[in-house]
């Protein structure tokens, strides 16, 4: 088991208050390797400055440090996409970039103040930035953010690290022990003066409350706000203060009290940080559900006509001739978008073949079956009866002779669907057959089908948060009532000038850096509906949904969270799968996780254009010898 290594930094001495950062303009970070001991007073090792700037510039290696590994700490969904494998993944960890930024303008703040204040005077944010990197190296995954703001009712807060897939919020907060003493006295004089001017009736005592538990508050109820079904848990650092001590004023016991009655979870120190996930293989079930976009490509040209020998072949595949010299040199038509889509397709086809694709991964599929003591594993393919029934137009209008032969032999209708196929020795993929998952005429799927037909997997509970997420999405795009919310006007924004308020702890810095993804935004459009359903079937019954609609699995992606890190609920998958590392089960079979999704290259029926620019050729290359020169 590998654990995610803690870059320690630096426990030197830190002043007794931290002061605000140093507002910058600057978007681009500093390079920290210019950032020396420069000046005389950061030289000497008397300064008080000295272990300060020593300790902000280890702070800043060790995030540099961290951005090198990021991939480490990126949420990535089960998805197989050999053409692209790294677009179902996070993007990356909002504000981490900017986060190093405000360490290094911290350094050179430091190195210049230190230049003219006199010793003792120095003062920072490294307790606070400290800190906060420290919940950052420590912070359960998916890892979503760093210092985002969150806006609720016209109020901003800000939260340290959003961890978890965005089912926890941290918040630092450094205050000590004289800062809160200094508050209640505040509040016990406004108390005494109100008691000196009344008429001696007694009073009850007043409520407790300062800046500590009115941060809490106001974070709990954004949290609250923001997912009111499930809001993040709020995790307050408080690195100044401890359970363990005898404070003379109760009212700061009374404090930590009062945050653990909001249901803050306290902390007063780092905590150690959690394994990394262990490497995993995506293997497809032997179940395998298809979508529309998949079933075509299965009958489609591309996928089994020769492949062309070189590029001037492939570009001569789909292109009618502009002109033939009468020594046969042919200039090409110019590309039309149907003619360079149809030229991209062939070429990944070139780079990936389909058939051996889906030979390679499910036989993986059954050793993997095997393995755990599966007789005989077959894989099946599976339709919703939505897909078989749209199949047939679609091949008829737009599908050549052996395309529309090909669609009518996968659903046991007759005749051999590698007829006429490059592919001589297609495997286990030789007696294909598709099956539909709510067959309309339950006695059978259609004549040619043997009998009895296999049983159709059934709707399970989710094994994991992905599942649950991808189902609640599929849910909502096919919500009618969510449908009519796209075609309403978004929310203006505010007017030029108007500032939003800003709850205890937030600062002025950055209004603009939000957490990404805890809402969701669904786009523009919404994938075609029967798409939808497919997809909602193969998470439902725990298959592998197959397809090549990439951009439809991208929209679904993007509002589940995995763009962002922020799947709610994945850390315990993620801990469940450092636990069964950890007792024995990661070696081999525990590595292996289920494909939820496989996406492969896109195919469009493009038998018709071929033949079409084949005979086209061949009419302009006769034409061509026909004609007598003078």
């Amino acid at each position: 088991m590998t654990h995610r290594p803690s870059t320690p930094v630096s426990s030197s001495s830190s002043p007794s208050s931290p002061g605000p950062s140093r507002p910058s303009t600057r978007t681009t970070t500093p390079d920290i390797s210019s950032l020396t001991l420069s000046s005389s007073s950061v030289r000497d090792p008397a300064h008080p400055a000295r272990a300060e700037h020593a300790a902000l510039l280890e702070l800043a290696a060790s995030i540099r440090a961290f951005g090198t590994r990021a991939d480490e700490h990126l949420y990535a969904a089960p998805v197989i996409d050999w053409h692209a494998p790294r677009a179902h993944r996070q993007n990356g960890i909002t504000g981490l970039q900017r986060f190093e930024g405000t360490v290094v303008r911290e350094l050179e703040a430091v190195e210049a103040v230190s230049a003219s204040a006199p010793p003792g005077e120095i003062n920072s944010n490294l307790v606070y930035l400290r800190a906060v990197w420290d919940e950052v190296v420590a912070a359960p995954l998916p890892l979503v953010g760093i210092c985002p703001f969150v806006e609720h009712a016209g109020v901003q807060v800000k939260v340290d690290v959003v961890c978890k897939g965005g089912d926890e919020w941290v918040k630092v907060n450094t205050v000590k022990e004289s800062r809160l003493l200094a508050e209640f006295h505040e509040q016990d004089s406004y108390i005494n003066s109100d008691y000196d001017s009344d008429d001696g009736s007694e009073h009850a005592p007043a409520e407790l409350t300062n800046s500590v538990i009115k941060q809490a508050q106001a974070l709990v109820a954004s949290a609250c706000a923001v997912r009111p079904a499930n809001p993040p848990t709020v995790r307050m650092v408080l690195t100044r203060l401890s359970p363990d001590v005898t404070y003379a004023d109760s009212r700061i016991a009374g404090t930590f009290d009062a945050l653990r009655s909001l249901g803050v979870v306290l902390a007063f120190g780092p905590r150690t940080p959690p394994p990394i996930p262990p490497p995993r293989t995506l293997v497809p079930s032997l179940d395998v559900v298809l979508d529309l976009s998949i079933v075509i490509a299965l009958c489609c040209d591309t996928s089994h006509a020769p492949l062309p020998r070189d590029d001037a072949e492939l570009e001569a595949r789909y292109r009618p001739p502009k002109s033939v010299s009468v020594d046969g040199a042919v200039r090409l038509a110019a590309h039309t978008t149907t003619t360079s889509d149809l030229r991209d397709q062939l070429r990944a086809e070139m780079a990936h073949p389909l058939v051996p694709d889906l030979v390679a991964r499910l036989a993986q599929a059954q050793a993997t079956a095997r393995a755990r003591g599966v007789a005989d594993p077959q894989p099946v393919f599976w339709v919703t009866q939505e897909v078989k029934d749209r199949l047939p137009a679609l091949v008829d209008i737009m599908g050549g002779e052996s395309e529309r032969a090909r669609a009518r032999a996968l659903f046991g209708e007759g005749g051999d669907f590698w007829h006429g196929s490059r592919h001589d020795d297609p495997g286990l993929l030789r007696d294909i057959r598709i099956h539909i998952l709510d067959p309309a005429d339950r006695d059978g799927e259609a004549p040619g089908v043997p009998a009895p037909r296999p049983s159709p997997p059934p709707p399970v509970e989710p094994e994991t948060a992905f599942d649950r997420a991808v189902l609640d999405v599929c849910d909502k795009f096919l919500d009618p009532t969510f449908q009519r919310t796209l075609l309403q006007p978004t929310r203006p924004r505010p007017a030029r000038g108007k500032r939003l308020a800003r709850a205890p702890g937030a600062r002025r810095e950055s209004p603009s850096l939000a957490v990404q993804g805890l809402q969701g935004s669904p786009g523009s459009r919404l994938p075609s509906e029967h798409t939808v359903r497919t997809m909602r079937a193969a998470a439902a019954r725990a298959a592998t949904l197959l397809t090549n609609n990439r951009g439809a699995v991208g929209k679904v992606l993007r509002e589940v969270g995995v763009w962002t890190g922020a799947v709610s609920g994945a850390a315990t998958d993620i801990e469940r799968a450092a636990a069964a590392e950890r007792e024995g089960e990661g070696e081999g079979q525990g590595q292996v996780e289920r494909a939820r999704i496989w996406v492969v290259h896109p195919s469009s029926l493009a038998e018709w254009r071929r033949r079409e620019v084949e005979d086209a050729h061949r009419a302009a290359l006769a034409n061509a010898r026909n004609i007598t020169p003078n």
